[in-house]
C-alpha cells in the first residue's frame, strides 16, 4: 500500500514542477482542504484549482520535498516531510523561494486511488523573499 502512496507523491512532485495544473488537480481529493502558508484554508477541488491557476501561469517551480516520512492506516496514510521551494518568474526575474515542513493526509478513494485529502503547511523556517 505505501508503494502506490510514494508512486502518487511522486506524481504530485511531477505535478508541480511540471506546472501541470490538471495532473496535479487529480491528485487532490473532490473534498480536499488545502491550507497554505499564508491565507484562509481552500476547501474542494475546484476552488484548489481556481487558487493555483495563477501561481502556475506565473512561476517555474522547484519543489523538492526531503525527509518524507509515511505512517499507513488502512484506507489513510499520513505523510509529513521538510520542503524547498524556488518560484522563477515565468517572465524572468529573481526567483523567490520557501521552506518548511508540510503534514498530508492521503486517502483511498473510493475509486481505488489515493488522493491528497488534506495539506497543511506546518509553518516556513523561512518565508517566501
Amino acid at each position: 500500500m505505501l508503494d502506490k502512496v510514494k508512486e502518487r507523491h511522486r506524481h504530485w512532485i511531477e505535478a508541480v514542477n511540471s506546472r501541470n495544473l490538471d495532473a496535479y488537480a487529480e491528485l487532490v481529493a473532490e473534498d480536499v482542504v488545502w491550507i497554505p502558508p499564508v491565507g484562509p484554508a481552500i476547501a474542494g477541488r475546484q476552488e484548489f484549482r481556481e487558487w493555483l491557476r495563477p501561481f502556475f501561469v506565473a512561476y517555474h517551480y522547484e519543489y523538492a520535498p526531503s525527509n518524507s516520512r509515511f505512517l499507513d492506516a488502512g484506507d489513510w496514510v499520513v505523510e509529513s516531510a521538510d520542503f524547498e521551494t524556488q518560484m522563477t518568474p515565468v517572465g524572468g526575474g529573481p526567483a523567490r523561494s520557501h521552506e518548511g515542513a508540510y503534514l498530508v493526509i492521503w486517502r483511498r478513494d473510493s475509486d481505488g486511488a489515493w488522493r491528497i485529502e488534506r495539506y497543511v503547511d506546518q509553518g516556513a523556517r523561512q518565508g517566501y523573499d
